[in-house]
């Protein structure tokens, strides 16, 4: 992601760059016209400056300068920037003169996206080829019987039925792209399964852009959090959101899961096709008591997940 900085010798506001971004004002007193300076810019993250390699050559008198610069995110979860740390050596180089300017600004960073195998996808959507949504609509599954209104296709008259009542009938049929998905994700995992858990984070951002991608409507379970179903870009954010700042649970003394911690039961009204991510083992009973169509355990979420 670009992380632009706006730097100014004149008081500033914020501004904000079109993915993410904050502008870091750098104010200074009115100088003489002739007096510039150049300036070395560091991040401030948990109180230690951290270098970007930013460094301005000069900045005349009352100017203002936009300085962009990449910044790459190791791990999703939340960035916090203090704010900027400004070091110049005017004049002369005697002298190494510092300010701080805070920003206080939290960048999210979610799960990276990685390509999943056409073979796998298609599995899980054939597998809920049964799991649709009665809705009116195009298909071939009757949804319903109503008599015949002006406007309505001859082609689908139910002459069966109009021949036993004497009334024109029409036959209404299911839609078959409206089939749902919920993803359950569970967040119990004990320390030696973080790698683990992370690339089940991981599989879960895919598999979700993946059904966005086919316009499915999707449904994501962490633990206490339910993000509903939805489709389209501004859905999948959300999503990808919650699975950027959800975190791994460790299982109490003994092994046990605490209340909440457990994945949560899906089924009600038109739950769709369930599908139950567990990168623990000791959970997949669990899972399985909850009726998800389909659990990745630990040793198929290792299979899927090696090469991430």
């Amino acid at each position: 992601m670009s992380q632009p900085v706006g730097i100014s010798s004149a008081p500033a506001g914020p501004h904000h760059g079109q993915r993410v971004g904050h502008a870091d004002p750098f104010d200074r007193k009115p100088e003489p016209a002739t007096l510039q300076f150049s300036l070395r810019l560091f991040d401030v993250v948990g109180g230690q400056s951290v270098d970007r390699g930013l460094f301005l050559h000069q900045l005349p008198p009352q100017g203002s300068l936009l300085l962009p610069y990449p910044l790459l995110a190791t791990r999703r979860g939340r960035i916090r920037l203090e704010g900027v740390r400004v070091q110049t050596l005017f004049p002369f180089g005697l002298f190494r003169k510092t300010g701080f300017y805070p920003t206080d600004t939290d960048l999210v960073v979610a799960p990276p996206i990685k390509p999943l195998t056409l073979r796998f996808v298609d599995e899980l959507v054939s597998e809920g080829q049964g799991q649709t949504l009665p809705q009116r609509g195009w298909g071939t599954q009757l949804y319903n019987l109503r008599l015949y209104q002006p406007g309505d296709d001859s082609r689908a008259i139910h002459w069966m039925t109009t021949a036993r009542t004497s009334q024109l009938i029409v036959r209404e049929t299911e839609a078959e792209d409206q089939r749902r998905v919920t993803v359950i994700l569970s967040l119990v995992a004990p320390d030696d399964r973080e790698s683990l858990f992370e690339r089940s984070v991981t599989l879960v951002a895919s598999l979700l852009w993946q059904l966005t991608e086919r316009a499915y409507p999707v449904r994501l379970i962490t633990g206490r959090e339910d993000s509903g179903f939805g489709s389209g870009s501004a859905h999948l954010f959300a999503m990808l959101r919650v699975l950027a700042l959800c975190e791994r649970q460790r299982p109490e003394a003994g092994g046990s899961v605490s209340a909440g911690d457990e994945p949560s039961s899906a089924h009600e009204a038109e739950q769709g096709y369930c599908i139950a991510i567990v990168p623990w083992s000791a959970l997949v009973m669990s899972a399985q008591a909850m009726a998800s169509d389909r659990v990745l355990d630990d040793r198929q979420l290792e299979e899927l997940t090696h090469d991430f």
